[in-house]
């Protein structure tokens, strides 16, 4: 199945928001009018790479920055394993679907704010392993009706 970067935000923040309610995440384009304790959430493509006519490569993360009201280490770490719990093994894509992508790695950074530049901030980062993405043959190109072999 043929999974797009906005399919994969969005099981993501699906999972985030189902294993804390009461937090809102929101996307890196809002800039203001966010209230904290909150999640803001991006993904990251490492590009797609062709491996033949009909097959690509395509690798993904999905990174969580935590804005707190005031920095508690023992609630952030907290809030990671919660995290890994929920994100588990693999993500369902599309609901109803069998289909996943498989978790890599869930990384724990630390990083700076523009407040204080202080390393205070929780920042966590899901990698998936690549996935394959089958394209579509192009409708000009002629299926093969027979083959015809001859042994000597």
């Amino acid at each position: 199945m043929k999974f797009t970067v906005l399919d994969i935000k969005k099981a993501c923040t699906r999972m985030l928001r189902t294993a804390f309610p009461s937090i809102p995440v929101y996307d890196n384009d809002t800039v203001d009018g966010y209230q904290r304790p909150c999640f803001f959430v991006e993904v990251l493509s490492y590009g797609r790479h062709r491996e033949s006519a009909d097959l690509q490569k395509a690798a993904y993360s999905y990174v969580i920055t935590y804005f707190e009201l005031t920095h508690d280490e023992a609630d952030c770490l907290r809030k990671y394993e919660a995290i890994c719990d929920a994100f588990g093994h693999a993500v369902r894509v599309v609901d109803g679907s069998r289909d996943r992508i498989v978790v890599k790695d869930v990384e724990l950074s630390w990083i700076g704010n523009t407040i204080n530049d202080n390393k205070d901030m929780m920042q966590i980062s899901i990698s998936f392993y690549e996935s394959i993405v089958i394209t579509e043959p192009a409708d000009e190109n002629e299926l093969m009706q027979t083959v015809t072999t001859e042994f000597i």
